[in-house]
């Protein structure tokens, strides 16, 4: 370059010295021009980091020129308009610019031609507002411009060199200025490349961590929070929501990174459904990017939005062609989110559809296993219950077919005793020292005979007349018998009888029978008095008789033996037979006994008929 040697001597000389100093001054020119080639080769490969090549190199360059020269370095930023400053030196004396506008100035001129220019006074040049606050001693300054050219020949960007005024340039320089210029843009396209390559690999590993957990959690809302927050990170966007279209059965979650009250929130929602970016990725089905939100009648700006975003991308989840809810995001920029950007979202929407229907399906073998298990469980139970009626009637029966037995064994030597004694008591005086001892005699064998018929009740089978019974009158017929009883034992006695019962089929002596052995059974329960409510109603043809006293209950591990044979709680009162017979009754009759009871508390006993089927009513 010519203007790093001295002003050129006064000095006469002669034309050969002349011609010798021409060209040693060439040739020294030359090697400072490749050194300084060479330089900014080394410096601008030197380092993957674009901000920290281009400043290194500028600061290299300048050093090189010497005391007097600033510049910056201005890169283009597709879409976006202006030039960003990517870096400087000597120019600002606070806070640079983000971007500058150049237009019909030298920087304008090398991004038209393609080519260096040098223009030796700028004072007014359009773009110099730019340098605006440069040090005073660039007042007056010529401009040396150099575009930066990529291997495709594109400009991506400027080299903005601001000289001193005695500064001069020659074609030859402007060529090496060009060659520099391209290793810068090469620089660049190296650099963003780098760029490009670090975002893919972040991309792919947002991907590879939303596939990670999605494979790990089947709660949706921890996997909607999860892939809003990666998505966000991944696109650098400001906001983002997931929200989920309504389902009948479920509640639709929604994921808002937006400081919304509860209320707002809801109204947001609805709103963007239906008028706004999100119902026309519903209607439509696929997803959106829109550079710039304020132009676009798709966005639907909220009037109190302290911070309206201005560029925003939106996603459908979807499953099997239907819409199950929709992810967006939007930044402040305008133009922020890129073709990968809109990419990768549709890879995480996808990935997140189906971890949702999985997880759908999940919540629906999980209800069904419940569903199966509550089942199973009843089945069970009932097989249980079932086994034990077995059971308990196989007891019955071998218990029935011995109580025969002892029945016929006792009645037999019974009626002789029972005859001898009638036949004593003729031949027996008055005043005859054995005449008191008869009416014991009588008494103990009454006892045995009584003991004997209800040894043979047990045994066999119900064989009295069959026809319809109301369950209401023979419980008023037992409970006039034993009304003055239970008043005597300060037992008050609750009447709910549902009028129109319907009727039953049995043998209306032996469910008197079991109506009186209840109450009785209820009237020793409460030795100190209490309360007896007896209750009919009817569901699902059968009716109901209801018997619940408020005594001293039954214990825990009692109440199942409370049907068996000769189990009896009363000690030396009972027999054990009373409910072992009303079962058996009643399970002739087509029906059963259940029994509940809380110790200290009182006890239950309800007896479950079915419907005649002569009054049945006929099946809907």
């Amino acid at each position: 370059m010519s203007e790093y040697s001295e002003p050129e001597s006064t000095t006469q000389s002669t034309a050969g010295d002349q011609l010798r100093q021409e060209q040693g001054g060439m040739t020294g020119r030359y090697k400072r021009d490749l050194a300084l080639f060479r330089t900014v080769v080394a410096v601008a490969n030197s380092s993957p980091e674009l901000d920290e090549t281009l400043s290194r190199t500028l600061r290299t360059i300048l050093e090189t020129l010497g005391t007097g020269f600033a510049g910056t370095v201005l890169l283009r930023e597709r879409p976006h308009p202006g030039l960003v400053v990517a870096a400087h030196q000597g120019l600002w004396s606070q806070d640079a610019p983000r971007r500058v506008f150049v237009e019909k100035c030298p920087c304008d001129q090398a991004i038209e031609t393609h080519m260096p220019t040098f223009e030796p006074d700028c004072a007014r040049c359009t773009c110099d507002s730019m340098i605006s606050g440069r040090d005073s001693a660039l007042a007056e300054h010529s401009r040396l411009v150099t575009p930066l050219r990529n291997r495709q020949n594109q400009v991506v960007g400027v080299l903005c060199l601001l000289c001193p005024p005695h500064f001069q340039t020659e074609t030859m320089d402007l060529s090496l200025w060009e060659d520099i210029g391209t290793q810068i843009g090469r620089a660049v396209e190296h650099a963003r490349m780098n760029v490009q390559i670090q975002r893919g690999r972040e991309l792919l590993q947002t991907l590879y961590d939303v596939s990670s957990h999605l494979a790990t959690s089947l709660d949706p809302d921890v996997v909607l929070s999860r892939v809003l927050d990666l998505s966000m990170a991944a696109t650098e966007a400001h906001h983002g929501s997931i929200f989920m279209l309504p389902d009948p059965d479920v509640p639709a979650p929604r994921i808002l990174h937006r400081d919304l009250p509860g209320e707002q929130a809801d109204m947001a929602v609805s709103q963007v459904l239906s008028d706004g970016l999100a119902g026309w990725v519903v209607r439509h089905k696929e997803g959106i990017m829109l550079s710039d939100t304020s132009r676009d009648p798709r966005w639907l700006s909220f009037a109190n939005d302290p911070n309206p975003p201005m560029s925003a991308l939106a996603v459908p989840l979807m499953a099997d062609d239907r819409v199950l809810g929709i992810l967006t995001l939007d930044h402040a920029e305008s133009a922020h989110f890129q073709p990968q950007h809109m990419g990768l979202m549709k890879a995480i929407a996808h990935q997140a559809s189906t971890a949702i229907e999985k997880a759908r399906l999940h919540r629906e073998v999980s209800n069904m296993a419940e569903v199966l298990a509550e089942r199973v469980e009843e089945r069970t139970r009932e097989l249980k219950e079932t086994q034990a009626q077995l059971i308990q009637a196989e007891k019955l029966a071998a218990l029935g077919e011995l109580a025969a037995g002892i029945a016929h064994e006792i009645n037999n030597p019974l009626h002789i005793l029972q005859a001898y004694l009638e036949y004593m008591g003729t031949r027996t005086t008055p005043d005859s020292p054995f005449i008191e001892f008869l009416d014991p005699m009588r008494n103990a064998l009454d006892n045995i005979a009584r003991l004997a018929g209800q040894l043979r009740d047990f045994s066999r089978p119900a064989s009295g007349e069959w026809k319809l019974v109301n369950a209401n009158d023979a419980l008023t017929s037992i409970l006039r018998l034993v009304n003055k009883e239970m008043m005597h034992c300060q037992i008050e006695l609750i009447q709910r009888l549902t009028p129109d019962l319907p009727m039953i089929s049995g043998d209306n002596r032996q469910l008197e029978q079991v109506f009186l052995n209840l109450i009785l059974n209820a009237r020793d329960a409460m030795p100190g008095g209490g309360r007896l409510t007896i209750e009919t109603y009817s569901a699902e043809n059968m009716v109901h008789i209801r018997f619940a006293d408020t005594g001293v209950g039954i214990k825990d591990e009692d109440l199942p033996r409370v049907f068996e044979p000769y189990f009896t709680t009363k000690e030396d009162r009972g027999t054990g037979l009373g409910l072992a017979i009303c079962q058996r009754i009643i399970t002739q009759h087509g029906g059963r006994i259940s029994a509940s009871s809380r110790l200290g508390e009182g006890t239950v006993f309800i007896l479950h008929l079915p419907v005649s089927r002569q009054t049945r009513p006929p099946a809907q």
